[in-house]
C-alpha cells in the first residue's frame, strides 16, 4: 500500500510542468470547457492545493492529532492573483515540493499511514487519506488542464493516471 501511495504520488512531480508547456498568455487566460476556471487559475489551484496537502502530510507525520485547517479555493482565487504571469514559478514550486515531500514519504513506515489529523470541516483523517486525497486531486485537475488544452486546439498526450 505505502509504496503504491508514494509512487503514484512521486510520478506527478513533473507533469505539471509538462501539461503547460507551450502555451501562451492568451492560452492561459482561456476559460474552455471543463470548467469556468482559466488553464493559469487551474493550474496555480493545483499548486495552492497541492501545498496545503503538503502541510496536512508533514503535520501527520511530525505532530500527534494535529488541527488541519481547510481552505476555500474560490477566495484563494479571487484574492492571490492567479494570472498567468505566476504560472511558470507556480510549476517550479509544485515539481519542488512534490519531490521534496516524496523524500519525507520514503522514509515513512506502513504503520505512519495510520496517524491522524483532525481537519476542521471533514474531522478524523489519516495520512494514508490525505495522500490519497492528494493524488486524486492532482489527477482530476491534470485531467481538466488536458481537456481545457484540447478545446484551445493545443493537446497534449494525458501522461498521468493514479
Amino acid at each position: 500500500m505505502k509504496n503504491d501511495l508514494i509512487t503514484a504520488y512521486a510520478k506527478a512531480t513533473h507533469i505539471l510542468g509538462y501539461a503547460t508547456t507551450g502555451l501562451t498568455r492568451e492560452d492561459y487566460l482561456a476559460t474552455p470547457g471543463p470548467g469556468l476556471w482559466s488553464l493559469a487559475e487551474v493550474t496555480i489551484h493545483i499548486v495552492d492545493a497541492e501545498l496545503v496537502l503538503a502541510d496536512r502530510i508533514k503535520r501527520v507525520i511530525a505532530e500527534d492529532n494535529p488541527a488541519l485547517l481547510a481552505f476555500d479555493e474560490s477566495k484563494w482565487k479571487e484574492n492571490l492573483f492567479y494570472k498567468p504571469a505566476a504560472v511558470a514559478a507556480a510549476v517550479r514550486l509544485f515539481a519542488a515540493n512534490r519531490e521534496y515531500v516524496s523524500l519525507i514519504l520514503e522514509n515513512i513506515s506502513e504503520e505512519d499511514l495510520q496517524r491522524t489529523g483532525v481537519h476542521s470541516q471533514a474531522g478524523t483523517l489519516t495520512l494514508q487519506a490525505i495522500i490519497e486525497k492528494a493524488n486524486w486531486h492532482f489527477d482530476h485537475h491534470i485531467n481538466f488542464l488536458y481537456a481545457k488544452r484540447a478545446n484551445i486546439e493545443k493537446p497534449v498526450n494525458a501522461l498521468y493516471t493514479v
